[in-house]
């Protein structure tokens, strides 16, 4: 009974990582195509190259999505406990990765982050 809790508990955060990362795939394709209405004006502002900069951040976001999906992959191996801390590091490394690009794209395209 214990490990069949344990599963149904990570087959939820597995649902809810997969609609996380469905969210912020849509909204990247979203802006993408060209649409910054999901953003606060206060990100782009000061964007000139309103075109290059919604592909730009577009991508960026939707990529964000990549590491949680794997994430969401290995964790149904959670009795594994190097694939649990390789998916862990995953998903880490490439949400601080995709805020870095973020951060590098509102710098070039806006002069900054507000």
């Amino acid at each position: 009974l214990l490990a069949s809790s344990a599963a149904s508990d990570v087959y939820k955060r597995q649902v809810i990582s997969i609609v996380i990362a469905a969210a912020v795939l849509i909204v990247g394709l979203i802006i993408k195509g060209g649409n910054l209405s999901l953003l606060h004006s206060y990100h782009y502002k000061n964007v000139t190259d309103v075109e290059n900069y919604s592909v730009a951040i577009g991508t960026a976001l939707a990529e964000m999505s990549i590491p949680i999906i794997i994430h969401s992959f290995l964790s149904l191996f959670y009795q594994v406990k190097v694939i649990s801390v390789v998916g862990a590091t995953i998903l880490l490394i490439g949400l601080i990765v995709s805020a870095i690009r973020i951060f590098k794209i509102q710098a070039e395209y806006n002069g900054g982050l507000f």
